[in-house]
């Protein structure tokens, strides 16, 4: 439990909404077999921060991911979800559009899995635990069919977004 390991202090529902958050989220974003279970930790004051495989689905191979979370303002600002084996994440080759915004992701493998005004708008007012796993659930759901269609890109080595795949603002 987060709380047992010292990383919020539970001074507050907010905070103890961001532990429940977070524990759901690691119990259904990551893979929790041999060895390879999400790993929970305090960057610094402000962010907490889970790392471990995240299985896509659709078989293939499992994804490093990271997820870092601001601790005190997580319904506010929508944690940051990072590839960290991003090298077959799309745009993968030269000849592919390589405006990374079209493809929901950066350079260094952050995806934009979440317009953040609906971040925002799903998250707030949070009031009980149920808020929390409805969060987690939704955040789940987001990265994976976002992981999804970059797997299909992948295995299809399509040069552009597909359209049949909706959208969403960047909030650049």
């Amino acid at each position: 439990m987060l709380h047992g390991h010292g990383l919020i202090e539970m001074n507050s529902l907010d905070s103890m909404l961001a532990v429940q958050f977070c524990k759901e989220l690691k119990d259904r974003l990551f893979l929790s077999s041999s060895g390879d279970q999400c790993q929970i930790s305090k960057p610094d004051n402000n962010h907490l921060m889970l790392s471990g495989l995240c299985d896509p689905g659709d078989s293939f191979y499992p994804i490093r991911l990271s997820v870092c979370m601001h601790s005190g303002k997580w319904c506010i600002i929508a944690p940051e979800v990072q590839v960290l084996d991003a090298n077959w994440l799309s745009p993968f080759c030269a000849e592919q559009d390589q405006d990374l915004r079209n493809w929901h992701r950066d350079k260094d493998g952050r995806l934009c899995w979440i317009y953040p005004q609906d971040w925002v708008k799903s998250c707030t007012p949070m009031r009980d635990a149920n808020d929390a796993v409805r969060a987690a659930l939704q955040m789940t759901k987001d990265v994976k069919v976002l992981l999804g269609y970059h797997i299909e890109a992948y295995r299809h080595r399509y040069l552009h977004w597909q359209k049949c795949w909706g959208f969403h603002p960047h909030g650049h």
